[in-house]
């Protein structure tokens, strides 16, 4: 911005911008669980989407000017309602909780939506470490085997797994159905490699009870499957019926860990590092994780030894659809696991940088069509920095696995050029201040530069359509002379008056419906004398209600005047600026 006024707009602009992205900050700080409930988003939005319609509507009805207080304003009020919806991720509206053996299809709006544009980000993110120390055992479907049989199965797997000096042993099964003989048989299996030192964990199920999520206990004659043994087998499915997050604890209940929290721990011997919000956004470990089909044989035992075994189903109804391809339960709590604890995992950009983002962007637009850059620039700029978001998105991923959500950004960005478009011109734009004349040799010195650009001469039944006038050429970067505006009360006026009139660079003789008034003809006949002799610029400005011919003096009908009959139009307003500056505005593109 290489004028004054813009750059003045601008800094007045950051000082109010500035708190209100601080205040974001500390918002999504310290109320950010609050924007988990959407109904509560809902509440907020809504109505902050319909305050921004109408102050829109009653910008475009009073031609606001780009980047003027009023638009600043709504500007605002816009970004703030698109760093409310990012932040309660909103485009996402329905996940669905699925557990063991339990498929979830795609709605039917999920099936509109194309797999590469909710899935892109995988394309650009690194792939976890090399996971040598997990292994993924598939075991036919339990579903329907006696519990009995399943027991026996499990027990003797913990037993090899304990003789095999594995690091511990987690099974994608749910033990709801109590059989006592067998159960027995497998504590005794769990108290044996809790001594060896091998951790073992299995799953539990959940109830959906008054729109709560509770978990369900196991079976009564397992007292060995305390709390910290156990872990949920439950991942979220969007609307395309994939698989893209996993909950590190059911209904955010730190009592009700994710599998895949309890395996990290056990590797790490601590508390690994989680995701914000306790979502996990797992990715592919380096060659993946070694993966066994069946009941092991002889030879496949000595896998187990210093290797995780995480023991699942092989069923179809326990295979889930991901961004890497169909994976099985066991191995989506494996790959979830080795991110945990290797803190390689997505992670999206805080909240707390949508709102200057937003208002950076949205700004960078308003900015050029204030400056008269016309609607083809706005276009080009609009697609530049939509190119720029993707690119830094693509970056961040690449080089950090951070996710930021390009989708709020750019919706905002084409909503606002949309808006811009729709209005068609309504609202217009600041013009460039206008550029000092140089000095030249033996010319008198310039000016200061406080003086006025020009001295509104006019007809107190005039004084509405003066007042916007003066408001106009304000807006476009002059400094005019208006005698409510510059009279000091309590001081002789005719005198601040023939000051005024003497230093102002330009004296523009404002004639309307009712003509010349007495002292509108007395600054009329001392403009003149002052073009004759300094030669100042005159310049007769026709107002709205002007007669057709109007009856101009003869000295003032010899000059060339400015027609405004037909309103405060742009065309008029710039031969108004141009006969005040004496520099022809450029014409704006598409104006």
């Amino acid at each position: 911005m290489a004028d004054p006024t813009l750059r003045r707009t601008l800094a007045r602009h950051l000082a109010v911008a500035a708190p209100v992205s601080l205040l974001s900050w500390l918002l999504n700080a310290w109320v950010g669980p609050f924007f988990a409930n959407r109904w509560m988003v809902a509440a907020l939005a809504i109505p902050l989407a319909i305050a921004c319609w109408a102050w829109w509507r009653w910008l475009v009805r009073d031609r606001s000017v780009l980047l003027g207080a009023r638009f600043f304003g709504f500007l605002l009020g816009y970004c703030v309602l698109f760093a409310l919806l990012a932040g309660s991720d909103v485009l996402t509206w329905k996940r669905t909780l699925a557990g063991y053996e339990e498929q979830v299809p795609p709605n039917w709006l999920g099936r509109l939506i194309p797999p590469a544009l909710s899935d892109w980000r995988y394309r650009f993110a690194p792939e976890a470490p090399a996971a040598p120390d997990l292994v993924v055992l598939t075991l036919p479907s339990f579903a329907g085997q006696p519990p009995a049989e399943a027991r026996r199965i499990f027990a003797a797997l913990i037993q090899q797994a304990t003789e095999q000096g594995a690091k511990g042993i987690a099974l994608d099964y749910i033990p709801e159905q109590p059989s006592a003989p067998a159960d027995r048989r497998l504590c005794r299996a769990v108290e044996r490699a809790a001594a060896a030192g091998v951790p073992v964990f299995m799953g539990y199920g959940y109830d959906e009870v008054q729109g709560a999520i509770v978990a369900r206990p196991p079976a009564a004659t397992l007292p060995c499957l305390t709390a910290s043994r156990r872990g949920s087998l439950s991942g979220y499915v969007d609307l395309d019926g994939l698989l893209r997050l996993v909950p590190l604890f059911l209904e955010r209940n730190q009592e009700w860990p994710a599998l895949s929290l309890q395996i990290a721990r056990a590797l790490t011997g601590a508390e690994p590092a989680r995701p914000a919000g306790d979502l996990l956004q797992f990715l592919r470990p380096r060659g993946g994780i070694m993966r066994l089909d069946g009941l092991p044989q002889v030879d496949d035992l000595r896998l187990f030894q210093s290797r995780f075994v995480v023991v699942g189903s092989a069923s179809p109804n326990d295979r889930s659809l991901t961004p890497y391809g169909p994976l099985q339960g066991a191995e989506i709590h494996a790959w979830a696991a080795h991110g945990l604890r290797t803190g390689r995992f997505l992670r999206r950009v805080p909240p707390a940088w949508t709102f200057p983002t937003l208002f950076a962007l949205c700004y960078l637009l308003t900015a050029l069509l204030a400056r008269g850059g016309g609607w083809r620039r706005l276009l080009i700029l609009a697609g530049l920095l939509s190119l720029a978001v993707v690119a830094v998105a693509i970056l961040a991923l690449r080089l950090g696995a951070v996710w930021i959500d390009v989708s709020y950004p750019l919706v905002a960005m084409w909503g606002l050029v949309g808006l811009l478009a729709l209005a068609g011109g309504v609202l217009r734009r600041r013009a460039p201040a206008p550029i000092p004349a140089q000095e030249t040799p033996g010319a008198p010195p310039t000016e200061p530069a406080d003086r006025f650009d020009v001295f509104l001469s006019h007809n107190g039944e005039d004084k509405p359509v003066v007042r916007e006038l003066a408001e106009a050429l304000r807006d476009r970067g002059l400094r005019p002379w208006l005698d409510e505006d510059e009279l000091i009360p309590g001081r002789p006026w005719q005198e601040a008056l023939e000051q005024s009139l003497t230093a102002a660079r330009t004296v523009a003789i404002l004639v309307g419906r009712d003509g010349l008034g007495p002292w509108h003809n007395a600054e009329m006949r001392a403009g003149l004398a002052l073009c004759v002799e300094q030669g100042k610029p005159a310049i007769p400005v026709l107002l709205e209600g002007a007669s057709a011919q109007p009856n101009l003096p003869l000295f003032l009908a010899g000059l060339t005047w400015v027609d405004l009959r037909q309103g405060l139009t742009d065309e008029g307003l710039d031969r108004l600026q141009w006969a005040i500056t004496g520099i022809k505005p450029e014409a704006p593109v598409d104006r």
